[in-house]
């Protein structure tokens, strides 16, 4: 009895073991989705598994962040806004149909896709060959309304199980059977060597992230207006690129003092010299940037809703309402004017470490997988 259950137990691990996971994902670019992608996969191909992940991108693209040698990279193009209903339409299918064949050929044994259309493409590409992971990596109640939401609600209705990172993200589908909440695994930052951007040469407040308009740069933009002038040995640096740059410098009332610092590889030697962190974000998935800024002791800011549930307010961070830049800028002040509490919650911020720890994320997701 003992030996046929050990063996039976020994056949389950060999199983989970030997799985080829298939990852769906739009690209492997500078994105959130995309570093738990690389991590993930890179994790799962050491512990014996095969992975392979499909993309849309071109032929040719490789991934922002490192992959192992190991983790097969499949990009089938396609990737991109379609001009208009039926030019959306035209291109959905064609993901399908790309999707479909590379699936047959590759055959993986579970599906996991990110973000809300490349699970619908995973979906219908699929059909009912394999179990399809649903990853939601935003805050699901801000995507826009109409038929595209519509569509994203049936379609994760369809897959096998809902990932969110955060139980507010759960709430949402109101789906507690089907859904399951894995924060983001978030190593501790690496704060030695060489950064890929410029260390400031005075002291400054700094914020990461896509140039965006639901990262909320020009709320900060306009904080930082507001409190210049009191604090003339302070600058603000914001790490990232995207479509916002040229309006949020354009915006600037002290451009001189604002640094466009560009997206970095390496942002954490510098980042860590910073004296306070922001995330005026209008609306976050799981904030991986607060995170790491946390993790590294420094005095966090973060909007309302954007904060993923690692902020408890002035206990080790502060929250602030979205889009209210007096709010932010009287926030900034006071921290810039007590430092000791700045450092108290900075000290305090470091605890969220064991939380998105990577061994205990990833010991999640293989719940996940050998069930």
């Amino acid at each position: 009895m003992v030996w046929a259950m050990v063996l039976h137990v020994y056949q389950q691990v060999d199983d989970f073991m030997s799985r080829h996971i298939g990852l769906v994902i739009s690209d492997m670019g500078a994105g959130g989705a995309q570093r738990v992608v690389s991590e993930l996969s890179s994790g799962w191909v050491q512990q014996g598994h095969r992975v392979t992940i499909f993309t849309f991108d071109t032929p040719d693209a490789t991934s922002f962040f490192p992959l192992s040698s190991a983790v097969t990279l499949i990009n089938l193009s396609g990737h991109g806004r379609a001009a208009g209903f039926i030019s959306a339409i035209k291109a959905n299918i064609g993901r399908i149909i790309k999707l479909r064949r590379a699936l047959k050929n590759s055959a993986p044994d579970i599906l996991l896709a990110f973000l809300p259309d490349m699970v619908f493409t995973a979906v219908m590409a699929n059909g009912f060959s394999r179990p399809v992971i649903a990853c939601e990596r935003t805050n699901p109640a801000m995507y826009p309304t109409g038929l595209w939401r519509l569509v994203r609600d049936i379609t994760y209705r369809l897959s096998d199980l809902i990932i969110c990172q955060t139980q507010t993200a759960a709430d949402y589908f109101n789906m507690p059977h089907k859904t399951r909440v894995i924060p983001n695994p978030v190593p501790i930052p690496n704060i030695t060597g060489h950064s890929d951007i410029p260390v400031p040469e005075r002291r400054f407040i700094a914020s990461l992230g896509r140039l965006s308009f639901e990262k909320g740069h020009d709320i900060l933009i306009r904080a930082f207006d507001l409190i210049a002038p009191d604090f003339p040995d302070i600058d603000l640096m914001i790490i990232g690129e995207g479509a916002e740059k040229d309006r949020l410098q354009a915006m600037c009332r002290y451009p001189e003092r604002v640094l466009f610092a560009g997206v970095s590889q390496h942002p954490f030697p510098v980042l860590s010299k910073a004296d306070i962190f922001v995330l005026p974000s209008r609306y976050e998935g799981f904030p991986n940037a607060l995170a790491e800024a946390m993790i590294l002791g420094l005095p966090c800011v973060v909007s309302e809703g954007a904060d993923g549930g690692l902020i408890a307010d002035e206990q080790n961070g502060r929250i602030v309402p979205v889009e209210d830049s007096e709010f932010l800028s009287t926030v900034l002040r006071s921290l810039l004017e007590n430092p000791v509490q700045a450092k108290n919650l900075g000290d305090r911020a470091r605890a969220i470490s064991s939380r998105v720890d990577p061994a205990h994320v990833s010991r999640l997701w293989d719940q996940v997988i050998s069930s």
